[in-house]
């Protein structure tokens, strides 16, 4: 599970005991994600009942599902409500895919809030789950990391935060006030890094294509209802939109 956000983790109803009634599954989210469905119903009696087995996942630090299959979550910047934010990358034998359902932008700056970054690598008991501490409390490492790993280091597949096309789509909101990074922006972005690397990789003999899938699109965006412009995204750029039944081999 990425965060508490809404939409993110409703899905945990079908495991308890009304429905399948689960025992140990594993649930694998940061520590402040934890504590928010441990200590809130429905979800805490899960755990009571051991319907959940729950795994602690810390920032930056990979942990193996199989011997072909691991998983590394990322702090990425989203306001932290209730919860810090992970993004996952997902890493198999030969490829390996960024996912990034939420994040507030690319370009880190020195305000970002992560939520609280002790909590979600601590092994404290501290209850606290709302705290925040900005980006200048996280290590160098970290405030490289968007840029490094989405757009230099180049992932086989990204699976990218897509919830607004452009600026203008919410006439009864002020957009500016709503931080995700624009479609257009996003596109645009992965263009100039295209154009950047286009020049390191004409030496070589062949060179890997890189997967670009928007997801997690609010029903306001354009995306859903001009099929011209989803059109125009992989006929120019080979970007497309994520889809129900999608399936990517690792």
């Amino acid at each position: 599970i990425t965060h508490a956000h809404t939409g993110h983790y409703p899905g945990l109803l079908y495991i308890g005991k009304e429905t399948l009634n689960s025992n140990q599954l594993p649930l694998y989210c940061s520590k402040q994600m934890h504590k928010f469905l441990e200590n809130n119903e429905p979800w805490g009696v899960m755990y009571r009942n051991q319907n959940i087995k729950p795994i602690i996942l810390n920032n930056n630090i990979s942990i193996t599902l199989t011997t072909n299959l691991c998983i590394t979550p990322s702090l990425v910047p989203h306001r932290a409500d209730f919860t810090d934010t992970f993004a996952y990358s997902i890493s198999g034998p030969s490829r390996e895919m960024f996912f990034c359902p939420d994040i507030d932008h690319w370009v880190v700056t020195d305000t970002d809030t992560y939520g609280s970054s002790s909590d979600s690598t601590s092994t404290s008991d501290s209850t606290s789950t709302s705290g925040s501490d900005t980006i200048s409390n996280i290590n160098n490492e970290m405030k490289q990391y968007l840029l490094h790993t989405i757009f230099i280091e180049k992932k086989d597949i990204l699976l990218l935060d897509a919830t607004f096309y452009d600026n203008h789509e919410l006439y009864n909101r002020d957009m500016s006030s709503i931080p995700h990074p624009r479609v257009v922006d996003t596109v645009q972005l992965i263009r100039e890094n295209r154009n950047r690397n286009q020049n390191r990789e004409k030496n070589q003999k062949s060179s890997k294509s890189q997967e670009v899938v928007l997801i997690h699109m609010n029903h306001s965006n354009r995306l859903w209802v001009e099929p011209q412009l989803v059109n125009s995204l992989y006929n120019e750029c080979g970007i497309v939109v994520g889809r129900n039944g999608m399936i990517w081999y690792l």
